[in-house]
């Protein structure tokens, strides 16, 4: 059997969404074609369903959920080099968006990523912090994402370089 790699997943609202938009090969199928897959856990059937494509291919990427109703995507690679690039599924849209202020400052493949429940720009709001990664060498930076403003700052440095590896918040 074929398959996909460098997925992501995040979970909302008792479902999990599954990011696997490159097969491991152009030449293969994969067991989850590439793509955007949504499974609800609360459902006894469990069956996997396909969201609307995203606007970019990519693998490595992170993903989280900000919010009970938002799914966020960002960096990867895009099978020419690692990428910036953000996106954002609103659950109520059903669709697959960008916004000015939405990419990375830096070049992430393989980073991870968390919502925190406070941000200390904006109390009382959630941001998302994304770690590490790789681009051409370990990354040890970090950023923040701040929805009200619709901006990355750059967040306190990990001590080394770190890439794909997980991430939790309790």
């Amino acid at each position: 059997q074929s398959c996909t790699h460098n997925n992501t997943a995040a979970n909302i609202q008792h479902n999990i969404f599954i990011i696997s938009t490159m097969p491991l090969t152009d030449s293969l199928q994969s067991l989850l074609p590439p793509g955007s897959w949504v499974s609800n856990t609360g459902s006894s059937e469990g069956e996997w369903s396909q969201l609307p494509p995203m606007r970019s291919k990519r693998h490595g990427s992170a993903a989280v959920a900000l919010g009970e109703k938002t799914l966020v995507v960002m960096g990867g690679h895009d099978g020419g080099t690692e990428t910036d690039s953000v996106e954002v599924f609103k659950l109520e849209d059903g669709v697959w968006k960008t916004t000015a202020g939405t990419s990375l400052r830096t070049r992430r493949l393989g980073c991870v990523a968390a919502t925190l429940t406070s941000d200390e720009a904006n109390p009382g709001s959630k941001c998302i912090v994304v770690v590490g990664g790789h681009n051409g060498r370990a990354l040890d930076s970090a950023e923040r994402y701040h929805p009200m403003l619709d901006m990355w700052t750059e967040s306190p440095s990990l001590p080394i370089g770190a890439m794909f590896y997980a991430a939790a918040v309790g």
